[in-house]
């Protein structure tokens, strides 16, 4: 099922890390990167990789956290917080999908995806 997943993350142009960084970031907390590592239980270079790709695919962006201020906050951009919702539906929905065969999974994937791609074009 793990295939399925990056598949399913693949997809929506992230990778696995990413993924599961964008779903355990809370888009309402600023946080410094020294905040994220503490946060997220991760190596500060191991961040780096992940924030740089995210980054670089417009998902976050470093902003000041007040005038003046020395620490830069990261930041959700709107492509940011739709992929995080759809990350968030393929990390809820892949243990359930255990329960069909492949070709199962498969049709209601695309189903699932017809219906998301019918939702963003509204």
């Amino acid at each position: 099922m793990r295939h399925e997943a990056e598949q399913a993350f693949a997809e929506i142009d992230l990778s696995p890390a990413e993924a599961q960084t964008l779903v355990r970031l809370d888009p309402d907390l600023l946080l410094t990167r020294s905040e994220l590592v503490e946060r997220l239980g991760i190596e500060p270079s191991s961040l780096d990789v992940v924030i740089n790709a995210m980054r670089q695919g417009g998902l976050v962006v470093w902003s000041n956290r007040l005038p003046g201020s020395k620490s830069a906050v990261l930041a959700m951009t709107d492509l940011g917080l739709q992929r995080r919702r759809e990350a968030r539906l393929i990390f809820e929905v892949s243990p359930v999908l255990t329960t069909l065969s492949a070709e199962q999974a498969d049709r209601l994937r695309d189903l699932v995806w017809l219906a998301i791609d019918g939702y963003r074009t509204r």
